[in-house]
């Protein structure tokens, strides 16, 4: 059999593929060290969408649409001397920052003349020089207030709100080098609001797509442990090994090491979809490892022999676990073919990380418990847990002896398997169009035939959320199913 010649060849080249493990994994993760994160906007629309042509040949011939930031105040002591010399002081601070481009305020505006000579419009300052006598800010205040040009933008009508506009460099926009000029222009507005015992407020987009891809490169992190520290414990709890469960989170954290070093390879960055990434191969690949090193535990307690333990559990379960894997990857494919940039680059990381999960698990959990002691008594013990047992017997025979029926209890009937599946099919639909549901389930025995049955009876009530529905099709509508699951009797006895 194919799986059989694999685990064969597993065990038969362990040193070699061990080697080509660690040499791949630490490529891997040289280039996951080279990861970047994404500072453009999220782009969902496909590249082919009208809408989003229109977008980029906008952008293409006015320049980008989200490079302003915004620092407005809100007092009545602006052209007070003080005050003022300071906000002069911070436009001026400002704009000597590498990657601001222009500053706009009632600090440094323009008076617009008209040039009849020239036939264009000459910009000419308002203000030359600070200011340094109480008169002067009067004066400044008096001619911006004759331009109409400004009322409403840098200043409210009421002239209490003031805002200072901060224009960054195009260059600069859409790499590492934005955090550092927002982070700056965050510092200095901050400090003049300390000193001039005003509330400094700062927005624009640049300043929250920062702040947007500080927090999503903090929960890279943060989810990625957080679910690592999660499956360990279940790991611990099932296995009751630390040896077994530091390997098997290893083995799958060196996928997680693949999967960035792919964002890399692929030329592609992290963005907020792609970063779920990480935290996902964690949750997917643990299963793997559960999988395999149960199968081993499970027929060295019966075989005794540890080699062959490892041949049938890279046999048996290698097969079942990449159909499992193929099926996970081919979801997350399919977001290939979408076209939207976002979720091709999610879908083509997410399928070719879960595969190669898939492969270093089965690779390295074989070869390592090949080199290592096989398990004691206490680790297979767990194994003859009475409790478990029992339940899967009683299931396995409920399911091999007792065909359940699921009938609803006002019509009375049987479904098939085909009408089954139209009934759920039904009643997703009506999920959609109701919203909210809330179930309320018991036991209860029937006749059928002169035979008593114990069946799950299962009450769903639906409400509307919109009055329309209710109208249509009324409040309440409830549902009531009844599941089979086999003669009350005999299942009474095998208790």
């Amino acid at each position: 059999m194919f799986w059989q010649k694999i685990s064969k060849f597993i065990l038969g080249n362990r040193l070699t593929l061990l080697s080509v493990v660690l040499a791949l994994t630490g490529l891997m993760g040289y280039q996951a060290s080279k990861v970047q994160m994404s500072y453009a906007l999220v782009k969902i629309l496909p590249v082919s969408d009208p809408n989003y042509q229109l977008y980029e040949s906008f952008k293409a011939r006015y320049g980008e649409d989200g490079n302003v930031m915004f620092i407005a105040i809100k007092t009545d002591r602006m052209f007070r001397l003080d005050v003022f010399n300071k906000w002069y002081d911070l436009n001026q601070e400002i704009r000597k920052i590498d990657g601001v481009k222009e500053v706009l305020s009632n600090a440094n505006a323009f008076n617009i003349v008209r040039n009849d000579s020239l036939k264009k419009f000459d910009f000419n300052p308002l203000i030359t020089q600070k200011p340094t006598t109480q008169p002067q800010t009067d004066s400044i205040s008096a001619q911006l207030s004759r331009l109409p040009f400004f009322k409403g933008i840098i200043s409210s009508d009421d002239g209490q709100s003031h805002v200072m506009f901060v224009t960054f460099d195009q260059s600069k926009l859409n790499n590492t080098g934005r955090i550092g000029i927002a982070n700056e222009i965050k510092r200095k507005a901050l400090a003049f609001g300390e000193a001039t015992k005003l509330d400094v407020r700062l927005s624009g987009l640049p300043l929250i797509r920062t702040e947007y891809t500080e927090q999503v490169s903090h929960e890279v992190v943060l989810f990625t442990v957080l679910a690592a520290i999660v499956t360990g414990l279940i790991l611990l709890l099932f296995f009751r090994s630390i040896t077994t469960a530091l390997i098997s989170l290893a083995v799958v954290l060196i996928g997680v090491v693949w999967s960035v070093g792919i964002i890399t390879l692929l030329g592609y960055k992290i963005s907020i979809l792609v970063s779920l990434i990480p935290s996902l191969i964690v949750v997917i690949g643990v299963p793997n490892a559960i999988f395999l090193t149960n199968k081993y535990h499970e027929e060295y307690a019966r075989t005794g022999n540890k080699m062959q333990a490892l041949a049938i559990a890279a046999e048996k379960i290698g097969e079942t676990t990449f159909w499992a894997n193929v099926t996970t990857s081919i979801g997350f494919g399919v977001f290939y073919f979408t076209g939207s940039i976002m979720l091709v680059e999610f879908g083509m990381v997410a399928a070719l990380s879960v595969m190669s999960t898939y492969a270093i698990c089965l690779v390295l959990i074989t070869v390592i418990y090949s080199y290592l002691p096989a398990p004691k008594t206490k680790h297979t013990n767990r194994l003859d847990n009475k409790t478990v047992t029992r339940f899967l017997v009683f299931v396995e025979q409920l399911v091999q002896t007792r065909r359940s029926v699921i009938k609803l209890s006002r019509h009375n009937r049987k479904l098939n398997a085909a009408n089954l599946r139209y009934e759920f099919l039904g009643f997703a639909v009506v999920l959609v169009a109701f919203g909210k549901i809330t179930t309320n389930s018991t036991f209860e025995i029937f006749s059928f035939a002169h035979i008593n049955y114990l069946a799950l009876v299962i009450e769903i009530p639906i409400y509307a959320r919109l009055s329309w529905y209710a109208s249509q099709f009324g409040f309440g509508v409830k549902i009531k199913i009844h599941l089979v699951i086999g003669h009350f009797y005999k299942i009474m006895q095998y208790i």
